[in-house]
């Protein structure tokens, strides 16, 4: 779905909440495009759900993108000391050190087309153990364990899969 194909109300609304979060919760105004992408992708996940018969359409898109809105304020505060996703510098250290440079520019470009919360997720897990990861994210495994999906369709999209499948996560 096109950012055309979205309602000009609800496209204006994510970007007032996107800009209400920056700044005053750690994002910095480079967030601000992927805050608002995020704002608007979790609506568009929850749209098909809204139901006319419990409320009009204004009140659902109020109400979904403020709940996000805060979920990312909430995860942006809880996530301490590894909340920016690295420079680039620090990605290539952690990247294939000793390995093929086209690997790890191919990498690097996926990791920094992931929304900001996978970006962070990603840098974590190239530097602790995903128990440890997810015990200091405090998300529930099922979510934990989505979003490491979510990374690797990121990978096997660029054409960066493994020869196998990968294992089952």
């Amino acid at each position: 779905m096109s950012a055309a194909a979205i309602d000009p109300f609800v496209l204006r609304q994510a970007e007032i909440r996107a800009s209400r979060i920056v700044g005053a919760n750690g994002y910095t105004p480079d967030d601000w495009e992927d805050l608002r992408q995020e704002l608007l992708l979790d609506y568009v996940r929850r749209q098909p759900r809204f139901d006319p018969a419990r409320g009009d359409q204004r009140g659902f898109v109020f109400g979904v993108l403020r709940n996000h809105a805060a979920k990312l304020a909430a995860m942006k505060r809880r996530s301490g000391p590894f909340s920016k996703p690295g420079s680039d510098a620090e990605w290539r250290s952690v990247i294939a050190p000793n390995g093929d440079i086209d690997l790890r520019l191919d990498v690097q470009a996926v990791v920094s087309r992931l929304p900001v919360h996978l970006r962070i997720l990603a840098r974590q897990l190239s530097e602790m153990d995903p128990a440890d990861v997810r015990r200091q994210t405090g998300k529930s495994r099922s979510r934990f364990y989505q979003w490491i999906a979510d990374i690797r369709s990121a990978f096997v999209e660029a054409g960066l899969a493994p020869a196998g499948r990968g294992g089952s996560r």
